[in-house]
């Protein structure tokens, strides 16, 4: 099946050691090297038992990862939600399940929120948390 939305941003790119990324450090990301690593973070969803039309709640610093897993999830057919790092537990838990948060503590919203699975974008290992 064609990937439409990922195939139009990337199949020129694919192979390319043309710069994608420039970071203010001036380390430079080639699209090769960023497909690259959107192809294991796909490879790691898929893994998980993610598949088309499932969301996945990222909680992020905006880093060339973050953008890898965007595209990991294009590729993917993943609905990506990103979530801003400075969400509150309660916050988190609303993205998780809206109808639970009114009847939580905040220490049951916590212990939900961190009962669910995440993998290290850095060391493409699942974690527990």
């Amino acid at each position: 099946m064609s990937n439409v939305l990922f195939d139009a941003l990337f199949a020129d790119h694919i192979g390319s050691d043309a710069p994608f990324l420039i970071l203010p450090d001036g380390e430079v990301w080639s699209y090769k090297r960023f497909l690259e690593t959107a192809a294991q973070y796909a490879h790691v969803l898929e893994a998980l038992g993610l598949q088309i039309g499932d969301r996945l709640a990222v909680q992020v610093q905006k880093s060339p990862e973050a953008l890898a897993i965007y595209a990991a999830c294009l590729q993917a057919g993943v609905i990506f939600l990103p979530l801003n790092t400075a969400y509150t537990a309660r916050e988190m838990a609303y993205f998780i399940d809206p109808k639970i948060v009114d009847d939580l503590s905040t220490k049951e919203i916590k212990d939900i929120t961190l009962s669910y699975t995440f993998f290290d974008v850095a060391n493409f290992k699942k974690e527990k948390n």
